[in-house]
């Protein structure tokens, strides 16, 4: 058995408690990971491109949850957008700490 035919089926066992699982990942995702990314974007002067990656994976995040869509697409769409804006925080964090001194 395959590592994607494992998760597939690890999924599928989820299917059930899936309402839960979205809403904890849309309220993680809505208050912790945004305005962490957004604040830290800002404060650190980011540019258009960065805050529109930043737009463009919460809108595929929200899309996807508000669409019901299996856990099978959901759960790899949370992972890879929170690794995404962790990867934009981290961004901005070395931004901030090059421009103290």
């Amino acid at each position: 058995m395959s590592t994607q035919q494992k998760f597939f089926a690890w999924a599928a066992g989820l299917e059930a408690q899936r309402l839960p699982l979205l809403a904890g990942m849309l309220t993680v995702h809505g208050c912790i990971t945004v305005p962490l990314t957004m604040g830290l974007l800002i404060a650190s002067g980011a540019g258009l491109f960065q805050l529109g990656i930043m737009t463009f994976a919460t809108f595929a995040m929200l899309v996807t949850n508000l669409a019901a869509l299996p856990t099978k697409i959901t759960i790899p769409t949370y992972v890879g957008v929170t690794a995404l804006h962790l990867a934009l925080i981290a961004l901005s964090i070395t931004r901030l700490f090059m421009n103290v001194g």
